[in-house]
């Protein structure tokens, strides 16, 4: 399992990060996402009849880490629109005099993080502002999130659909095997004789 989730970053990051200056990236991942997931259909169907028991913690990482693929979208992004070597509007650029001299494209990745660029850099700008919105957000969360918290539970806000309740688990309930009725508990024993004699 954890080799697969690597390889759904590694196609989502890549993507994230030079989609937008080679957008044939996006079909490229999403013909990707479609054979990885015909495959693990196939392969937990007619494979891996019993999937491995897994606990939430290698999901939650996942998501913990694939949730910064915005963030590179949006830096990568912003760079690359506003680059004019890579837009080809050589007409801003210095021509160079010689053939010794060094190329500068006038576009310092550094003088663009200024937040005042985005609103002087045009569609790019769009893509600046994502960034500093999704980048705050992201570490800034749990903060927000409490301060909203602590909001509602003293009156202030009244927004109780952004938390979900603690839900109380019925311990009391039977086992799967005796809830079934008598002809899906000899269909279920019948299956997994049949399984194991076919050594599965």
């Amino acid at each position: 399992m954890h080799f697969k989730y690597s390889a759904i970053l590694n196609i989502v990051f890549l993507t994230f990060c030079f989609g937008p200056g080679m957008p044939l990236l996006l079909p490229i991942a999403s013909i990707s996402f479609f054979v990885l997931y015909m495959l693990e259909n196939y392969m937990l169907h007619y494979v891996n009849r019993t999937p491995p028991n897994y606990d939430n913690k290698l999901n939650d990482e996942f998501l913990e880490k694939i949730k910064w693929a915005p963030c590179f979208m949006f830096a990568f992004g912003y760079w690359m629109i506003t680059n004019p070597q890579l837009q080809q509007t050589y007409d801003q650029m210095q021509p160079i005099g010689r053939k010794t001299d060094p190329f500068i494209n006038q576009h310092y990745f550094i003088q663009w993080w200024n937040p005042h660029c985005a609103f002087i850099s045009g569609p790019g700008g769009v893509l600046l502002l994502g960034f500093y919105v999704f980048t705050i957000y992201y570490l800034l969360k749990k903060r927000i999130l409490g301060a909203v918290k602590s909001a509602i539970e003293s009156g202030c806000c009244k927004c109780k659909g952004l938390f979900l309740e603690d839900i109380e688990v019925n311990e009391d309930i039977d086992p799967y095997q005796n809830c079934l009725d008598e002809d899906d508990r000899n269909y279920t024993v019948q299956e997994e004789l049949l399984l194991r004699a076919h050594g599965m």
